[in-house]
C-alpha cells in the first residue's frame, strides 16, 4: 500500500492514454504515495483518484463536493479494460457535474459583486469599519451601524447610540419608504 503510486503508475499513464481527452497522471502531488491522481484539461474541475483498497483498486472521481462516482478493479486488470470501466461509471457523468459546479462558481461570484457593491454604497455614505461576522460596519458621528446579510437575500440593519430626536427621526423616515 505504500508504494501503491511507484507499482501503478505505469499502469495508469496507459490507462489515460486510452480514456484521450488530454487524460493525464498529476505528477504534481509529491507526499501521497497511497493514491495517483488523474487530471484533464478538458474536465476542468473534475478530479479521478485510484487507491488501493483490500486487496483492490478503487478508482473514484468527481468535483471537490459533488456527489463522486465509485468503481474497483482487480490489480490484474488490463489498462484498456480499466478505463473502459472509467469511461462507463465515472466520466458518464462527468459532464453534468461539472456543470453544476461552474454555475455554482457564477452564482457565488455574483454574490460577491452584490455584496462588494452594497458595501461600496454604503461607503460612499459613511465611513465603513472592518467587520469579519458582519457585511459591514460603520460610524458616523457618535452612532455605530452594522448591516448583516440573511440567506434569503434580504439585508437587516441595527444602529446603536441613538438619541431620542434621531430614533423619532430615522423611524418617520422609513414609514415614508
Amino acid at each position: 500500500m505504500d508504494h501503491f503510486k511507484k507499482n501503478f503508475t505505469n499502469t495508469f499513464e496507459v490507462v489515460c492514454k486510452f480514456l484521450g481527452d488530454g487524460w493525464r497522471v498529476d505528477k504534481l502531488e509529491p507526499g501521497y504515495e497511497y493514491r495517483i491522481k488523474l487530471t484533464s484539461l478538458n474536465f476542468k474541475h473534475f478530479v479521478i483518484v485510484a487507491t488501493m483498497e483490500k486487496g483492490r483498486i478503487q478508482i473514484s472521481g468527481g468535483v471537490s463536493h459533488g456527489v463522486w462516482c465509485v468503481c474497483s478493479v482487480s490489480t490484474r486488470r488490463q489498462p484498456l479494460a480499466i478505463a473502459r470501466d472509467i469511461k462507463r461509471k465515472i466520466l458518464s457523468s462527468a459532464l453534468g457535474q461539472i456543470e453544476l459546479l461552474e454555475a455554482e462558481i457564477k452564482k457565488n461570484q455574483k454574490r460577491t459583486e452584490e455584496r462588494e457593491i452594497v458595501k461600496s454604497s454604503i461607503g460612499c455614505v459613511v465611513e465603513l469599519q472592518p467587520n469579519y461576522y458582519d457585511l459591514c460596519s460603520f460610524k458616523h458621528g457618535r452612532i455605530h451601524g452594522t448591516v448583516k446579510e440573511s440567506y434569503d437575500g434580504c439585508y437587516n440593519l441595527h444602529l446603536s447610540c441613538l438619541s431620542k430626536d434621531e430614533l423619532i427621526y430615522l423611524v418617520g423616515f422609513l414609514s415614508t419608504l
